[in-house]
């Protein structure tokens, strides 16, 4: 149970002036004023602070306390060890904060840390991602990152980052300074009675709780987290089940604020037993529940599942009864593939094939716990006779090209135009010299991450071109707009790399009206013609081609594109519509509509 919280004692030490201060003689500019200063000294490390009734007012001995308790409870201010004296005499103010001596030692050093270790998780964040995608992600970092302190000892921040473990302040402080990094408010909630302190957070103009100290296993589990105290309302987080946050009179909220909304009460998340995934996708999330792999679309909080464990273990073991995977948790993405157990198996998922595979077997084994990634190795944790077992997996190598390649790369990033950058007239490819006829269009492509070689050395212009290919570059030459909520197509499953461009295109209406999207269909010359055309608005032409080869009714995007010079004909008299598509051309035809 997390349920030890340290909380410091703010005790004061008064000398007072011969006449008594008022109650109250401060306006609140004037003590957020005060608040400000003392944090920077404090920041500094100032033995001794003075100030001048005249600049701040006159605070009385409640206003004080609470401006210490607001920055005892403030990430950066780790140095305080939580109590202070002060002295008034007539105008003059003095306060003395008590520091921590063995931080003080090292005080530069600290501020250093400190900083590295709030940035190197708020640098990890995708600025593309809503709030909400944020807030998850930070929780799962916690988990995945650090463990309670089960002495009792790390209630700061400095202390949490130099020790990889804290009590549950620690967690509630951390969160505090990321978001702060990252622009979301967010707060605190402690209560005496459960020795206890937790996050309140702000979403779209509501605030709810989140508990990251218990959204953490204890025993510490590598490579898990849960979300069953992640953004509930007041009601909720006080009837969780598996948490004390019990209704009490001693809660103490640092922001005064109603946490309400129950938007959140009953969401999916809450049977997670993985962390959150992100690809490097448009809004592509994978998780692990009871029942298998998820992918969580973001922008329409839709949860669909992607593999059925049932499924998986009837058709790998018809002979055994499938009792659930209890003991699901690890969760990582590793080039193109997820990483995962079971309790009988640790598993990998290629996210452009769709196909699961076994890289060990636990069924007569043990169980799996689970599984996490520590630099180039796969660590499973495996629990034989009641001894947990260390197993480690290399994981396979990945060639890292110059740019992002075709057929995984889901970055999204928006195209930029001429304007903002110039394309490259480099091209490394050994097979696309620069006399050849698509090398300023290959340059551009790449540069604009539209595509990419189908190998570090090779660009292979004269393969065939596919419909999803095509579709997706056409996508990141919009700029890799964001998907609709509706899925059209039977054949298109969530998780591969021209998911959103396909969905995309259904949206603008480049795509035929038939049932199926056909993304391994070869493209042809008069489709290619016709994306573009569509993609143009339809424009209309005045200028006749004349190819004997294209009916009078299919001429308008032909003609257009003759046009505009993004292609000719294969003749004089010929356009060849069915001829297939290669890369080189593909990417030449994009090159002269875009560039």
């Amino acid at each position: 149970m997390k349920k030890k919280w340290l909380t410091a004692l703010l005790i004061i030490c008064v000398t007072l002036a011969a006449l008594p201060l008022p109650a109250s003689a401060v306006e609140s500019a004037q003590l957020d004023a005060l608040e400000a200063f003392l944090r920077e000294e404090i920041r500094n490390g100032t033995p001794s602070i003075r100030f001048d009734s005249d600049l701040y007012g006159r605070p009385s001995e409640d206003e004080i306390r609470a401006v210490f308790t607001a920055l005892f409870n403030t990430p950066e201010l780790f140095v305080l060890d939580g109590s202070f004296s002060w002295s008034a005499r007539g105008t003059d103010y003095q306060v003395t904060p008590r520091y921590r001596a063995d931080i003080l030692a090292d005080y530069d050093n600290a501020k250093i840390l400190y900083e590295q270790g709030v940035s190197a998780i708020a640098e990890k964040v995708n600025p593309n991602w809503t709030d909400l995608q944020k807030v998850l992600f930070i929780n799962d970092q916690l988990a995945l990152g650090f463990s309670y302190d089960t002495s009792y000892t790390n209630y700061d921040v400095y202390s949490f980052l130099k020790d990889k473990k804290g009590v549950c302040e620690a967690y509630s402080l951390f969160m505090m300074a990321v978001l702060s990094r990252l622009n979301i408010p967010c707060s605190y909630v402690k209560s005496d009675s459960i020795n206890h302190m937790w996050n309140i957070v702000q979403l779209d103009g509501a605030w709810y709780h989140l508990d990251a100290t218990w959204n953490d296993p204890m025993p510490d589990r590598p490579g898990y987290a849960r979300h069953v105290f992640f953004l509930l309302s007041t009601d909720a987080m006080k009837s969780a089940e598996g948490g004390e946050h019990y209704e009490k009179d001693d809660w103490v909220f640092g922001e005064n604020i109603l946490c309400d909304s129950t938007k959140y009460d009953s969401y999916f998340w809450r049977s997670s037993v993985s962390p959150f995934v992100s690809v490097p996708a448009f809004n592509q999330w994978f998780y692990l529940d009871a029942d298998g792999l998820n992918l969580w679309d973001g922008l329409s909080d839709t949860p669909t599942n992607i593999l059925s464990f049932a499924n998986l273990f009837h058709s790998w073991y018809p002979n055994y009864k499938f009792q659930g995977y209890t003991g699901t948790s690890g969760l990582f993405l590793h080039g193109d593939k997820l990483y995962f157990n079971t309790a009988f198996n640790l598993l990998s998922y290629d996210l452009n094939l769709g196909v699961v595979e076994r890289l060990k077997e636990y069924l007569n084994d043990g169980n799996a716990i689970s599984c996490f990634r520590e630099e180039n190795q796969i660590i499973c944790l495996i629990s034989r006779g009641g001894v947990t077992a260390r197993e480690t997996f290399p994981l396979p190598e990945i060639p890292v090209p110059d740019y992002p390649p075709d057929s995984n790369s889901h970055d999204g990033v928006p195209t930029p135009t001429p304007a903002e950058s110039e394309f490259s007239m480099r091209v490394y490819f050994s097979d696309v010299p620069s006399a050849s006829y698509c090398f300023d269009a290959v340059a551009w492509a790449v540069d604009r991450k539209i595509t990419n070689g189908t190998s570090p050395e090779l660009f292979s212009p004269d393969n065939t071109c596919t419909t999803a290919q095509v579709i997706t570059f056409l996508w990141r030459a919009a700029g890799s707009p964001g998907p609709i909520d509706e899925n059209p197509f039977p054949d298109l499953s969530p998780g591969v790399y021209y998911y959103y461009a396909a969905l995309w295109a259904y949206q603008a209406g480049l795509l035929p009206d038939h049932a199926y999207f056909h993304g391994d269909a070869p493209c042809t010359r008069a489709a290619a013609v016709e994306y573009l055309w569509k993609l143009a608005g339809s424009p209309l032409t005045e200028y006749k081609s004349f190819f004997t080869d294209i009916a009078p009714e299919n001429a308008a995007p032909v003609d257009w594109a003759v046009e505009r010079g993004i292609t000719k004909g294969t003749s004089d008299t010929t356009f060849s519509p069915d001829q297939i598509c290669t890369r080189g051309q593909i990417v030449t035809f994009l090159y002269r509509n875009f560039a």
